[in-house]
């Protein structure tokens, strides 16, 4: 990430993410690189000025990490991300809410955006240490998502869940050793959901301040599901039982 007269900004990769950040109206760009003429007729015409023709390895370099780019990049400022502050004013807007619990890759992040979105659920908290705006990984596997969801970064968890449960929300936790199936949760109140780290899970005392600590029930021969496979998971559900 660069910083420009103390204006945060950095590189967005990939035809699908290029595309949905050009199209939310509170995004500024800065420079558009497109691999091919070809592309440009996809450019919204007030970027038009912005766009420069770059090779393939050009566009290559402008990223620290090896990204899936298609050929399509973007200079953008840092969207605006949400303080615990805010959630207080803003949770009525939500019915569902994922929070993550000392989950830091950036890959798993954006794929749990990207789930996010999928099931129209607009919210989703981490805590501050966590969460790097401009990952170009996690941008790309989030797959345009990020222009669609609420971030909020916070301090401490137990917190955030107390706020909830002040506001009607019931908090669940998953964790693969609950006896509890989410197959069984009617979900008829606003809920919100606690994931951890495929390693070490959710914090103890996390859980144990949540209302209910739940499973997804799966075959004993693997040991667990892929974190954003899980968010999909329970938010198909939800959908379902809604």
């Amino acid at each position: 990430m660069t910083k420009n007269n103390n204006i945060k900004e950095f590189w967005l990769g990939g035809k699908h993410t290029v595309n949905h950040a050009l199209k939310n109206e509170n995004n500024t760009i800065f420079k558009v690189f497109l691999s091919s003429k070809n592309y440009i007729n996809e450019i919204p015409k007030k970027y038009l000025n912005l766009i420069s023709i770059k090779s393939y390895q050009e566009i290559d370099k402008l990223f620290s990490t090896k990204i899936n780019h298609q050929g399509y990049a973007l200079k953008i400022r840092e969207r605006k991300i949400f303080q615990f502050s805010e959630l207080k004013k803003n949770i009525i807007k939500y019915n569902e809410i994922i929070i993550l619990n000392n989950v830091f890759d950036d890959r798993n992040i954006g794929s749990i955006i990207r789930s996010c979105v999928a099931f129209n659920v607009k919210c989703l908290i981490l805590e501050k240490n966590n969460f790097r705006a401009g990952s170009e990984l996690m941008n790309k596997s989030a797959s345009g998502g990020m222009e669609y969801i609420d971030i909020y970064l916070v301090s401490n968890l137990n917190n955030v869940i107390k706020v909830l449960q002040q506001n009607a929300y019931w908090v669940y936790s998953l964790d693969g050793k609950s006896n509890k199936s989410i197959f069984d949760i009617k979900f008829d109140k606003k809920s919100a959901f606690i994931f951890g780290s495929e390693g070490d899970g959710i914090k103890s005392l996390i859980k144990k301040n949540s209302d209910e600590i739940i499973s997804i029930p799966i075959n004993k021969k693997i040991e667990s599901l892929n974190l954003s496979n899980s968010v999909s998971i329970v938010l198909s559900n939800i959908k379902k039982a809604r």
